[in-house]
Order: C-alpha cells, then sequence, then structure tokens
C-alpha cells in the first residue's frame, strides 16, 4: 500500500515489466535467505554446509547476489531494457549499499545468532519495518512527496502487524 500509492497507470506493459520482476524479488529474497539458514543448521532436505565462511553475512549476501545473477540476466534477455541514466545509476547505487550490503548484512547477522524458529520469525518480522525506513530515505535523500493516505493506511498495517506480532510471543 506504501507503494501503490505512487503507482501510475499508463501503461499495462510497463507495469507488468517493471512489477513482476519485484513481485518475484518478494519471494525469492527470503526464500534464499531461508534457504542459507537451512543449509548451515542442518535439514533433511538440504544438505548441511558447514563452512565458516557462512558464519560472515557479508559472506551470505555475496552468495544469494551471484546466485540471482542467472534471473538478472535472463530478465535482460527477455526486456531489453535501454541504458540506465546517470541518475538511475546512483540511485541503485544507494539502495545497493545502504539496503542491499548495509541493511541485508545486518539482517542476515540477525539471523544467524537465531536457533529457534520463534527467534528467526522475530527477526524475519522486523523486515517489515524497512518499508518505513525506505520511505524516510525518499523523503530526506531524493526528495520524494510525503505520503498520502494509502501511504500512512500501509504504514498502519505495518505497525499492526509488528504490534501484534509482539503481542502473541
Amino acid at each position: 500500500m506504501v507503494n501503490m500509492s505512487y503507482v501510475e497507470m499508463s501503461d499495462i506493459k510497463e507495469l507488468l515489466m517493471g512489477g513482476f520482476p519485484v513481485l518475484i524479488a518478494a519471494f525469492c529474497y527470503p526464500t534464499g535467505n531461508q534457504l542459507v539458514w537451512e543449509a548451515k543448521n542442518g535439514n533433511k532436505y538440504l544438505p548441511n554446509i558447514e563452512n565458516p565462511l557462512l558464519e560472515n553475512p557479508f559472506n551470505k549476501v555475496l552468495l544469494l547476489s551471484l546466485g540471482s545473477v542467472p534471473f538478472w540476466l535472463l530478465l535482460v534477455v527477455i526486456n531489453t531494457p535501454p541504458l540506465p541514466s546517470k541518475g538511475q545509476l546512483i540511485n541503485t547505487a544507494l539502495v545497493a549499499l545502504f539496503s542491499g550490503i548495509f541493511a541485508t548484512s545486518l539482517f542476515l547477522f540477525a539471523r544467524n545468532k537465531s536457533t529457534k524458529a520463534s527467534e528467526l520469525a522475530a527477526v524475519d518480522a522486523t523486515q517489515s519495518s524497512e518499508v518505513i525506513f525506505a520511505m524516510i530515505g525518499e523523503i530526506l535523500i531524493l526528495n520524494s512527496p510525503l505520503p498520502n493516505s494509502i501511504a500512512l493506511a500501509g504504514f498502519f498495517l505495518v505497525f499492526t502487524g509488528l504490534a501484534l506480532f509482539i503481542c502473541f510471543q
């Protein structure tokens, strides 16, 4: 809901070509994180990887990034996008640095410390607050407009979900 407040319906093909990969990534990212955690902690369906490299969250970010390269190459071949502008490159670099490296490394560090399913769920639940920090960063750094009522309703749902999670622990 936070992001839907900025969508402009001009061309359904553009919306699908930009939104569908994001929708796929929304499922692939947590699935990849869970698979790395399961391989590190042992699972009857996955081989147990006991390697000290998996203790370092930056190594996990690299592993997950390299694992996603075939998807991005396929997406580029299918979509054949134009070269990005200088502004797009700067924005992408900022997102990659803050979200892809810093935030994901902290997140994977916390997941690495989790030994029980309830601890893992608590760490995963904090991920929903990332939407709020991303919005604040957009407003402060990129001069995005203030959130409208739809976005504020989305924020309310995020906070309500976190509060319910805490109440039922």
